[in-house]
């Protein structure tokens, strides 16, 4: 179970899209939150400094109130937030981070720029995006969560699986284990196109993949289906969680590249870019085999 979650926040209401996300699982799993604002320290300019670090405490003192009765540590730091940001994720009682994608200098900065790019490429936890530009603002409350695992072949991929059940068991959400066969076609002699492997034969199986694992899954109060689909892998993904009424989508960066791979890789960036969902991303801490193209496994990352 998750036990400390590290928000960032930047003093925007666009950084705050996490908030919701991170309340509602401290709250289901009685975890502390720690509210982070880092302010440029001013050599020149002490007076300076000294009102910024005046205005971030009380900031985030406002922030902890709202969120009460969520139990929050307030923490104001003096630096460069990527270098503030890395040594606080990597002390071990942060088991999870929380941010938005789009904070007050726009989504250069939190996307493509250098501090989600850091914590992404480096972070030994996982990372809960919300984008501020999706209309979702909070999880629903009518109905158990449902939570979407992208899944291929590879371990790397299954590497997400630890810290979805881990959510899945605070939040009493439904795991959707998902596998999409990618597009593959080939040009015939006439002009036309035909598909590279046989369709009912890699359906059946990622069936007996995902299943597998489901079973190995599913224990009292934990609820696992499977769900496979053939497409263009970053769109069918989405299209699978808006059909089964996702409400957060789990999935681990691929390759040693990390953020690279993660972010401006087709497959993960169509989904980062479009999802409508917050995101579980983990990265798993070490390499590990890409999927097996015979089997016709998607990259998720």
């Amino acid at each position: 179970m998750f036990q400390h979650i590290l928000v960032p926040l930047d003093g925007s209401p666009l950084a705050e899209r996490a908030l919701p996300f991170a309340q509602a699982i401290a709250a289901a799993g009685n975890t502390r939150l720690r509210l982070l604002r880092v302010v440029l320290p001013s050599v020149n300019h002490p007076d300076v400094e000294a009102a910024a670090v005046t205005e971030a405490e009380g900031y985030l003192r406002n922030l902890a109130k709202r969120l009460s009765p969520v139990t929050t540590d307030c923490v104001v730091e003096k630096g460069e937030a990527t270098d503030i940001l890395l040594d606080l994720i990597t002390r071990p009682d942060i088991d999870l981070v929380a941010m938005s994608t789009h904070g007050r200098s726009g989504i250069g900065r939190w996307i493509y720029g250098s501090v989600a790019d850091a914590v992404l490429r480096h972070s030994p936890v996982p990372v809960l995006l919300a984008s501020a530009s999706m209309q979702l603002t909070r999880w629903r409350s009518d109905r158990p969560l449902r939570i979407l695992v992208s899944l291929d072949y590879s371990a790397l991929s299954e590497s997400i699986l630890e810290p979805a059940c881990n959510l899945a068991d605070t939040l009493k959400a439904k795991l959707i284990l998902a596998s999409v066969a990618p597009l593959l076609v080939t040009p015939d002699p006439y002009g036309g196109v035909d598909v590279a492997y046989d369709p009912d034969e890699d359906r059946a199986e990622r069936r007996i993949y995902l299943e597998g694992i489901a079973e190995k899954l599913r224990k009292p109060g934990r609820d696992v289906s499977i769900q496979d689909a053939f497409g263009q892998v970053d769109w069918t993904l989405l299209e699978v969680a808006r059909e089964q009424g996702a409400d957060l989508i789990a999935i681990a960066s691929h390759g040693s590249g990390g953020v690279t791979r993660l972010i401006m890789g087709s497959v993960a960036s169509s989904i980062v870019q479009r999802a409508p969902l917050p995101l579980l991303i983990v990265r798993p801490a070490v390499p590990s085999e890409e999927p097996d193209s015979s089997k016709g496994g998607e990259t998720t990352g």
